[in-house]
């Protein structure tokens, strides 16, 4: 899975499955971390590229969900999975979006698919 399949899965599943997507970029990530190390990591990276307009899209789940984006965003933070500047603009998005955000398609963005 690259950064792009998930970027659209957050933008076309439907809300209930979004939540189920971050676990699986989740494990991915911790992954490969794990089996190649902090700095040969590659899928960190890949992911890092549209992880603004995937989150956005991922805060279109339901309200009772996004406590579980918020504490998979809080373990990146722990573990060092992404840098701080990265998370905590994610971490404000999860805390303060409303329902009726619209979604990133990413057109708009040079670089994103």
């Amino acid at each position: 899975m690259n950064s792009a399949v998930f970027f659209l899965f957050s933008l076309q599943c439907k809300p209930e499955y979004k939540v189920a997507g971050l676990y699986v970029v989740d494990s991915i990530v911790r992954q490969s971390r794990h089996q190649f190390g902090p700095d040969k990591d590659v899928f960190g990276p890949r992911f890092t590229k549209n992880i603004t307009g995937t989150f956005e899209n991922l805060c279109l789940c339901p309200v009772e969900d996004r406590s579980k984006i918020v504490r998979v965003l809080n373990l990146w933070q722990k573990n060092g999975v992404f840098k701080i500047e990265v998370i905590q603009p994610l971490l404000d998005m999860a805390a303060g979006s409303g329902s009726g955000a619209a979604p990133n398609t990413g057109a708009d963005e040079p670089g994103n698919f």
